[in-house]
C-alpha cells in the first residue's frame, strides 16, 4: 500500500512540470509524522502493544520517503528515488524482524503487551 501510495504522488507530480506547489505535499508528510510521533507515544504509555510501536515507526519512514519524492520532483533529481529505494528496503526489513521479534515474544510471554519485556530477558538467562 505504501509504494502504492508513492507511486500515485510520483506520477502526478511528474505530470506536473518544474513548477509544482509543494506545500500541500509537505503538509501531508508533515500530517503523517504527527501521527507516526503520537502512535509512538500512545502505543508506548497506553496498552504498549508491540504491532502499534512497529506501525508508529513504519509512518516516520513513510513522511520522509515523502519529503524526498517531494524534492526529488521538484528538483529533478535521481538521488532522492535511488534513497526511496533504499529506505523502503530497510522498512521491509525492519517489519519482518519487528514480527519475528513479536511473535518471539508472545511465544515466550504469552501477550504482546510490551510492559511484560523484562521476561525476555529473565528467559535468556
Amino acid at each position: 500500500i505504501k509504494l502504492m501510495f508513492l507511486r500515485i504522488i510520483s506520477i502526478y507530480l511528474r505530470k506536473t512540470s518544474m513548477n509544482i506547489h509543494i506545500f500541500p505535499y509537505l503538509a501531508l508528510s508533515v500530517f503523517v509524522f504527527v501521527v507516526g510521533i503520537f502512535g509512538i507515544i500512545s502505543a508506548s504509555i497506553g496498552k504498549k502493544s508491540i504491532f502499534g510501536i512497529i506501525i508508529s515507526i513504519e509512518l516516520l519512514l513513510l513522511a520522509s520517503n515523502i519529503n524526498f519524492l517531494i524534492f526529488a520532483s521538484k528538483f529533478a533529481d535521481v538521488s532522492g528515488y535511488v534513497f526511496i529505494a533504499v529506505l523502503m528496503a530497510i522498512g521491509a526489513v525492519e517489519i519482518v524482524i519487528g514480527l519475528a521479534i513479536a511473535s518471539r515474544y508472545y511465544n515466550i510471554v504469552g501477550s504482546i503487551n510490551a510492559s511484560n519485556a523484562n521476561k525476555i530477558v529473565e528467559e535468556i538467562e
